[in-house]
């Protein structure tokens, strides 16, 4: 079909360089097959000035079924803390959503669940932090509980965190060979 007008507008801004506290965005990929009793999944390790936007979050049972593992809270320690300053209510009410995603699949500008199989225990949820980033001087690091007290081992979870930073950052893990 022929485009019979179209408009677009582009706004620039120039700089002789970049500022020297330039934040950078950062995307990195993580895999934890299986579970471990006890451990938490990470989601986010780093170090440096930032502040963390999104997360992307797949899980499964490898072996079984069912979505007890969702009662695993988000953990976030800022700055070194020794004992993490936002603690969570169950990984669903992280994503914005309540009760297993009672409500089935689902798309918001900010959060959503993509993929609900209650016959498998596969979920596939996404959560972006724009209205509510959570900044950090010297390092952040991002964990996740997998059933109320880590209690549910075999799983798969595999993550993709979103974040802005300064460089030089630390180096990423290395790559699941599964």
């Amino acid at each position: 079909m022929p485009v019979g007008a179209f408009y677009f507008n582009v706004d620039i801004e120039t700089h002789r360089q970049l500022p020297r506290e330039m934040l950078y965005f950062h995307a990195q990929f993580r895999r934890t097959r299986p579970t471990e009793r006890g451990k938490p999944v990470m989601i986010l390790e780093t170090t440096g000035k930032g502040q963390y936007v999104g997360t992307l979050l797949s899980m499964q049972p490898l072996r079984g079924r069912g979505l007890g593992y969702l009662e695993g809270d988000e953990q976030v320690f800022v700055d070194g803390e020794k004992e993490p300053s936002i603690i969570g209510t169950g990984t669903e009410d992280y994503f914005s959503s309540g009760w297993y995603y009672d409500t089935g699949v689902y798309s918001a500008p900010y959060h959503g669940v993509t993929i609900k199989d209650t016959d498998k225990g596969r979920i596939n949820t996404y959560r972006w932090h724009i209205e509510d980033p959570i900044p950090f001087e010297k390092s952040l690091r991002f964990q996740i509980e997998h059933g109320g007290v880590n209690d549910a081992p075999n799983m798969d979870y595999t993550s993709v965190a979103y974040w802005y930073q300064t460089h030089p950052r630390p180096g990423f893990p290395a790559c699941p060979s599964t």
